[in-house]
């Protein structure tokens, strides 16, 4: 299993967020059936009195949602994200999920031995 995060993304006048919304651990089909999930019912403000929720799947598997409010609208972006590297506890390495990410002798990320070759350094 792998492990994964949900983040949201929001512009409000001049400033741009990003929210991790959950982490979790599973399957890449079970991580993309919660991002749905939750992009279909995360409450995003405590405040917000919703009156309707429109959400658009995106060509590279990101959700678009439109929330009308009692007074404005919310325009956001859920996505997802897999844990590919990790060095230490704080990031979810080994002392966190009990796995370890993979690395090359050289000490790089290398996640299922799946760097491209363009990130190996020669001789690797």
């Amino acid at each position: 299993m792998a492990r994964w995060v949900i983040t949201v993304e929001h512009a409000r006048g001049d400033v741009y967020d990003v929210v991790p919304v959950a982490r979790f651990d599973g399957t890449r089909e079970q991580a993309h059936r919660r991002l749905y999930e939750t992009a279909c019912t995360h409450r995003f403000s405590s405040t917000l009195r919703e009156q309707g929720r429109d959400v658009f799947r995106r060509d590279d598997g990101t959700y678009y949602v439109e929330i009308q409010g009692a007074l404005t609208e919310y325009r956001l972006r859920y996505c997802l994200a897999e844990l590919v590297w990790s060095a230490g506890e704080r990031a979810g390495g080994a002392g966190r999920s009990g796995t370890a990410a993979r690395h090359t002798s050289a000490g790089r990320p290398d996640p299922d031995g799946t760097v491209p070759d363009y990130w190996r350094p020669p001789g690797e």
